[in-house]
C-alpha cells in the first residue's frame, strides 16, 4: 500500500478499495469511505558519545581561541569529531590560532573579522598557510 501514487485507486482482496491521499489513505467500502491517517514515526534523539581524548582536545582548542568567538561547546565538539584529529593536528591548530591572534586581521576592530570557532574548524582554516597582512597598497 505504501507504493501507491497519490490519488491512485486500488482494489483490495476483501473487495474494498483504497486510495492514497496526502496524510494517509482513504479506505472505500460499500457503506462509505473511511480516512485512515498515516502513522507518523517519531525518531528518538540519540546523544552521541565522544571519547575523553576528543573532549580534552576540544578543550585545548577552546581555551586557545579568542574569548569573544567561542560559542556553543556542543557544536565545537561535533566539529572536532568530524575532523577526527590526532594530537599533531590539534597542535597545528593551536599554533595557527596563536599566530593568527597576532595578525592585524584579528586585532583590528576589536576582533570583528575573527571567525567563530565552529567556522574556523569546519573550513579548516589552520590549513590556509601563512596569515596575510592587509596593507593599503598592493605589493607586486
Amino acid at each position: 500500500m505504501n507504493k501507491l501514487k497519490i490519488n491512485e485507486l486500488t482494489e483490495l482482496s476483501d473487495g474494498g478499495k483504497v486510495r492514497r491521499v496526502h496524510g494517509g489513505f482513504v479506505y472505500i467500502e460499500e457503506t462509505g469511505a473511511v480516512f485512515v491517517p498515516r502513522k507518523k514515526t517519531v525518531r528518538k534523539k540519540v546523544d552521541k558519545v565522544y571519547s575523553e581524548e576528543l573532549r580534552a582536545m576540544m578543550t585545548a582548542v577552546w581555551n586557545a581561541y579568542p574569548t569573544g568567538k567561542r560559542v556553543s561547546k556542543p557544536m565545537v565538539l561535533q566539529c572536532m569529531a568530524s575532523i577526527n584529529p590526532d594530537k599533531a593536528i590539534v597542535i597545528n591548530i593551536i599554533k595557527d590560532i596563536e599566530t593568527k591572534k597576532k595578525t592585524t586581521n584579528w586585532l583590528d576592530n576589536n576582533g570583528k573579522y575573527i571567525p567563530m570557532l565552529t567556522t574556523y574548524l569546519n573550513q579548516r582554516r589552520w590549513q590556509d598557510g601563512n596569515p596575510i597582512k592587509i596593507t593599503d597598497k598592493w605589493e607586486t
